[in-house]
């Protein structure tokens, strides 16, 4: 994304868990405070359900490494011995340099049959998510065409599946940061292991889990000092939080 995100606000935090308790999947959610906190001078992200997957969760990563403290703490279990391991990450080291989208070329061939890709987007993934058990089908046939050797076009649903299989991964693979795949050694075991991170639902998770907190610390820091609700509540998280923690509000 090119525009840097601010840290996030109390504003951004009340509108999100707004979106939560009306059932808003968490992608949509993480996608409109992107552009929310892009905002700035003037310039915005643009339609949140117009980001890419990649941009949605390189956001997230550069949201929570902007408005929460300390590392991001991954569990998950070794799939040969057992062991629990819990990984403490940087949030800022995942961010991407910049762009989210790879080099690849936006077409490509597939056991003789043409391929054209776009990168999905958030409206994309929840409209394929309303196929239920076809939502891979689904959003392949919004982002993926296919043509045959005379330019005619294959309906996708007609393809074997280790076409669609492979045409999936070709899909994935322009939108690297859409999936973080994070490896790593088992301590006890010596195995390598690969697990998938997904920041907008950490991002959400650590959200929601404060939430019911921001009416504490607003009540608290204005009863204190006189200031309204607007103005706290339009205070950088960091700050907001300093207060309260100061008055035993956080």
């Amino acid at each position: 994304m090119a525009i840097t995100l601010r840290c996030l606000t109390g504003e951004d935090e009340a509108a999100f868990a707004e979106g939560a308790a009306c059932g808003m999947p968490v992608l949509a959610l993480v996608a409109e405070l992107a552009a929310r906190a892009a905002a700035r001078d003037g310039a915005a992200a643009g339609e949140p359900a117009s980001l890419t997957l990649g941009e949605v969760q390189d956001a997230a990563l550069r949201l929570r490494a902007a408005s929460i403290e300390g590392p991001l703490q991954v569990g998950f279990s070794c799939t040969a011995c057992g062991e629990r391991l819990d990984v403490p990450l940087d949030p800022g080291g995942l961010v991407s340099g910049g762009a989210t989208v790879s080099d690849r070329a936006q077409a490509c061939e597939i056991e003789g049959i043409a391929f054209s890709f776009r990168l999905a987007t958030v409206a994309d993934v929840l409209a394929a998510a309303a196929a239920g058990a076809a939502s891979g089908l689904a959003l392949l046939e919004r982002c993926v065409t296919a043509t045959d050797a005379s330019g005619t076009s294959i309906a996708l649903h007609a393809l074997p599946e280790q076409v669609l299989d492979r045409a999936a991964a070709e899909l994935l693979a322009r939108d690297p940061r859409a999936e973080t795949v994070l490896s790593c050694t088992c301590p006890s075991c010596g195995a390598g292991l690969e697990a998938v991170l997904d920041p907008a639902q950490f991002l959400a998770a650590e959200l929601a889990a404060r939430s019911s907190s921001l009416s504490v610390e607003v009540l608290a820091i204005a009863a204190r000092t006189g200031w309204t609700e607007q103005a706290i509540l339009a205070m950088p998280r960091h700050r907001r939080l300093g207060y309260a923690t100061a008055l035993g509000a956080a």
